[in-house]
């Protein structure tokens, strides 16, 4: 059950993230370019004591969500500063539904087994069911949505159930400290490069300099890259250990609730439901201990 910690941490630094922010509103290319290169900074060290992955396929895999995760982070914080915190962080949970899919249609035979069970399968659906219910409420009981809002969202979403998949399979190609240190130094590192460089050709590269240049801005790219690092971390663990890509997208339920606390905290307005949070954790506790069967 390591996994469940982890992904609590994962979803709490998730929720950190956002709020930053959701606090300064930068350009999510920029953004996401320092938060890339800055993670990518912290964790080179770390290559002189870590074995180097050999697989080519590994090396695929990373490439792969340097691209996506390009899209994701830009996408996800760009939401978070036109947006808020709160409402991106429940729209981004829709991931779990299609995480699930993804993942059955990818590992065919996993589907198959946990069919055979059918008290496994029916609990996991069920706990699914009642887990969205939870965030259908918290949304509806939060403020109103701004126009657009939901279609911004949606390919993050889309996005993020799959880069859920493509973690799991870059850390299980590799030795786990050695994956999440070149997931970090490689992937990180190359979606933070491609963002600048998108940043840079949407306005100017004379404007990134200028920006990089500024001590505010680069203060907020230290703090969302030492965030982000331990977001990345706790992510990469749980992706290890968990039985299912989509239970970790579950966890991601949790950071509405970590966004809101906060919110609450420094006298930011967004309301939700306490019922609609107990009913969130509830479809938790029950996935949880489905996660768990045996046969799965």
């Amino acid at each position: 059950m390591a996994w469940f910690w982890t992904g609590i941490m994962f979803a709490f630094l998730g929720a950190i993230t956002m709020l930053i922010n959701q606090r300064y509103r930068l350009d999510g290319h920029l953004i996401s370019g320092m938060r890339g290169v800055g993670v990518g900074i912290l964790f080179f060290p770390a290559v002189f004591f870590v074995e180097f992955p050999k697989s080519p396929l590994f090396w695929g895999l990373v490439l792969l969500e340097a691209f996506i995760s390009t899209f994701y982070n830009a996408r996800i914080y760009a939401a978070a500063a036109r947006y808020g915190a709160g409402s991106t962080s429940r729209i981004n949970v829709l991931s779990i539904a299609f995480g699930l899919v993804f993942w059955w249609i990818l590992d065919s035979q996993r589907f198959f087994r946990l069919w055979a069970d059918q008290f496994a399968f029916w609990g996991i659906l069920v706990s699914l069911i009642v887990v969205g219910a939870g965030f259908y409420l918290m949304h509806k009981s939060s403020s109103a949505d701004r126009p657009g809002e939901l279609a911004f969202m949606m390919p993050a979403v889309v996005v993020l159930a799959g880069m859920m998949i493509n973690r799991k399979e870059i850390m299980e190609h590799a030795e786990f400290f050695s994956a999440a240190v070149y997931y970090c130094t490689a992937a990180i590192f190359l979606s933070g490069v491609f963002n600048l460089i998108v940043y840079g050709l949407k306005n100017s590269f004379a404007d990134l300099k200028d920006r990089l240049g500024e001590i505010g801005i680069v203060e907020v790219g230290v703090f969302m890259a030492l965030a982000s690092s331990g977001t990345i971390f706790f992510g990469n663990m749980s992706s290890l250990y968990v039985p299912d890509p989509a239970y970790i997208s579950a966890f991601t339920l949790t950071t509405p609730v970590w966004v809101m606390a906060i919110n609450r905290f420094f006298g930011i307005k967004d309301s939700v439901s306490p019922v609609s949070v107990a009913v969130m954790f509830l479809g938790l506790a029950f996935l949880l201990y489905f996660a768990s069967a045996p046969t799965y």
